[in-house]
């Protein structure tokens, strides 16, 4: 007796090219939050090809896209948001604001980034995403934080850089964060650190 089981294999979507539509382009949120998208993924597949156009508006762009959304009906819970895709398209759907940002911290943690180089082809970034996609996600709690300061109570945050505080804050808010404390270097023992590259305030 021989069995068969079939299982249905879906294809990866191909994201190597893609176009960011954002449903609302005016919205200044939004535009600011493709650009956190495209600039992560840039910044991790250098040779990836990705833009940002208003939503309905292609042209002449790749046949992939992602597309930025806000439905206040369609999670229903304040940050929430939907994430799906099909043959050609991400959808980031936010319940608000925020509900995108979150969407596409998701996104950007479930993307599949690998390089391709041998003697003939200079190294090449491929994007990908497991076909089908359906996420649906909302903050168990209204506020969550964390708190940094540049003082040298840690052996860490005395040595870092204005860019690596920004790089630092904004992988939290991607990852759900949506309260930052930063303590005053006032609050330390010490008033100075070696470690120190600025001017503390």
């Amino acid at each position: 007796l021989l069995l068969c089981v079939l299982v249905p294999v879906h294809a990866q979507l191909d994201l190597t090219n893609t176009t960011v539509l954002v449903a609302g382009i005016s919205n200044p949120r939004l535009a600011a939050y493709a650009g956190v998208l495209v600039g992560a993924v840039r910044k991790r597949a250098p040779t990836a090809q990705w833009t940002v156009s208003p939503a309905g508006d292609r042209g002449s762009a790749p046949p992939a896209c992602v597309r930025l959304s806000i439905d206040a009906g369609a999670v229903g819970h304040p940050e929430g948001y939907q994430l799906t895709s099909d043959d050609t398209c991400v959808h980031v759907v936010g319940n608000d604001n925020r509900g995108v940002l979150y969407g596409i911290g998701r996104l950007l943690r479930i993307l599949n980034i690998t390089f391709e180089e041998n003697y003939n082809v200079n190294q090449k970034s491929i994007v990908t995403l497991a076909d089908r996609v359906k996420i649906t996600s909302w903050p168990q709690y209204h506020m969550r934080g964390h708190q940094i300061g540049y003082r040298p109570k840690t052996n860490s945050y005395d040595g870092w850089t204005a860019a690596q505080f920004e790089q630092y804050i904004l992988d939290l808010a991607v990852f759900g964060t949506n309260t930052v404390e930063l303590l005053p270097p006032q609050s330390d023992d010490v008033a100075a650190s070696p470690h120190f590259v600025t001017t503390p305030l």
